[in-house]
C-alpha cells in the first residue's frame, strides 16, 4: 500500500531585506519538495533561487534521479550566472518517489537544513554543512559542486521540515519540535515555525521559509 503526503509551505520577506530571496518547490504530483536561499552577496541570489526552483522539477522529470537533477540544475544556474543574469543559491530537496514506497532521497548544496520529526523526537538530516560560520563553502551556481545525498527510510507520521536559515538560524530544535507538536497539519506547522522565529530576538532579520511534509 502506498503512502499519502500532506504538505505545506510558507515564505515571508525578512525585515532586513528589500525583497524575498527565498524560494521553494512543492510539486505534489512529482513528490518533490525543496527550499532555496539566494545568496545576498554578490547580488543576484534571488534570481538564482527562482531559476533553481523552476528548473529542478524539470530536471527530475528528465533524469528520475535527484542527484543528477541537482547537478543539471547547477549547470543551468551556472550558465545564467556567467551571463550576468543571477548569482548563487543554496538548494535542499526531498524526493519521495511513488514507485519506491517508504524510501526517500534528500540532496543539498549549501546550508539550508532539513529535519525529521519521528515519534516525538527531532533530528537534523543535513549535518554535513557547506558553511564555516557565516561563510558558505559551496552553492548552486559554482563551476564544480559536490552535492550531499542520502537515502531515507520513511514511516507513517514522519514529519519533514525543510527550512532556510531565517528560521533555523534563530530557533532551537526544541522550538521546532514544539511547533510541530502544537500544530494540527502541515500548513499550521509552517505558520507556527515562522511565528516562533519572528518572536525571537535577532540581530539580523533574514527571509524566512518553511516547507513541511507529513507522511500519512
Amino acid at each position: 500500500m502506498g503512502i499519502e503526503l500532506e504538505c505545506g509551505a510558507l515564505s515571508v520577506k525578512g525585515e532586513d531585506h528589500e525583497e524575498n530571496e527565498d524560494m521553494y518547490v512543492v510539486e505534489e504530483d512529482l513528490r518533490l519538495f525543496a527550499v532555496a536561499d539566494g545568496v545576498s552577496i554578490p547580488k543576484g541570489g534571488g534570481e538564482a533561487a527562482k531559476l533553481a526552483t523552476r528548473v529542478l522539477p524539470e530536471k527530475l522529470r528528465e533524469h528520475r534521479d535527484l542527484l543528477e537533477a541537482m547537478l543539471s540544475t547547477n549547470d543551468s544556474v551556472l550558465e545564467a550566472r556567467e551571463k550576468g543574469r543571477c548569482g548563487y543559491t543554496t538548494l535542499t530537496a526531498l524526493w519521495l518517489p511513488e514507485e519506491r514506497p517508504y524510501r526517500g532521497v534528500l540532496c543539498w548544496v549549501g546550508d539550508s537544513p532539513a529535519y525529521l520529526v519521528r515519534n516525538g523526537r527531532i533530528s537534523e538530516l543535513t549535518k554535513e554543512k557547506d558553511a564555516h560560520g557565516s561563510v558558505l563553502l559551496q552553492a548552486i551556481g559554482e563551476e564544480v559542486i559536490n552535492p550531499h545525498s542520502t537515502e531515507l527510510m520513511i514511516e507513517r507520521n514522519d514529519v519533514f521540515l525543510l527550512l532556510t536559515d531565517g528560521v533555523s538560524g534563530v530557533l532551537s530544535t526544541n522550538e521546532m519540535l514544539l511547533a510541530v507538536m502544537q500544530s494540527e497539519n502541515a500548513e499550521s506547522i509552517c505558520t507556527k515555525l515562522i511565528e516562533f522565529a519572528r518572536k525571537k530576538r535577532a540581530e539580523y532579520r533574514d527571509d524566512m521559509t518553511a516547507v513541511v511534509v507529513i507522511i500519512r
